[in-house]
């Protein structure tokens, strides 16, 4: 295939702008890192406002130090995190929740500052179509986790 490098344009990506966005669960994958620990790749599309359709990811990681915030994401998101249960991606997909997206300074591979969009640790908020798992009234800062 020869293809001349020159024609084609750089993907002008826009991050998002720190807030909150109506969003729903489109996919989640289950992968490994390259430590060897499983995490789950979220992605979601927002639903509503100027940004609609665009795509956003967050990950969850399944490490007993992590394991808090799975919790605390299965819960947001109307999940009963109560006993011992099988938990799956496909208990995740097509729900939706607001979540707050920051924008954040890495450095890739190269050494390179780069931007990106996150979901912080409690980004996660019940929206009026939560309704399974979880009462409305648990959408606040007193959750035990």
């Amino acid at each position: 295939m020869r293809i001349n490098w020159d024609e084609i344009e750089e993907n002008q990506y826009e991050l998002l702008p720190d807030g909150e966005y109506a969003v729903r669960i489109v996919s989640v994958v289950e992968k490994t890192a390259k430590t060897g620990t499983p995490y789950w790749n979220i992605e979601f599309t927002i639903e509503s406002g100027d940004y609609a359709g665009r795509k956003v990811w967050d990950k969850l990681f399944f490490t007993p130090k992590t394991m808090n915030r799975v919790k605390f994401v299965a819960h947001r998101l109307g999940v009963d995190t109560t006993g011992e249960t099988e938990f799956s991606p496909n208990d995740l997909t097509n729900r939706t929740c607001i979540i707050t997206l920051l924008q954040e300074e890495y450095r890739d591979d190269h050494n390179v500052v780069k931007t990106q969009n996150i979901v912080p640790f409690d980004g996660y908020k019940v929206d009026e179509f939560t309704t399974k798992g979880v009462d409305k009234k648990d959408d606040d800062d007193s959750l035990p986790f």
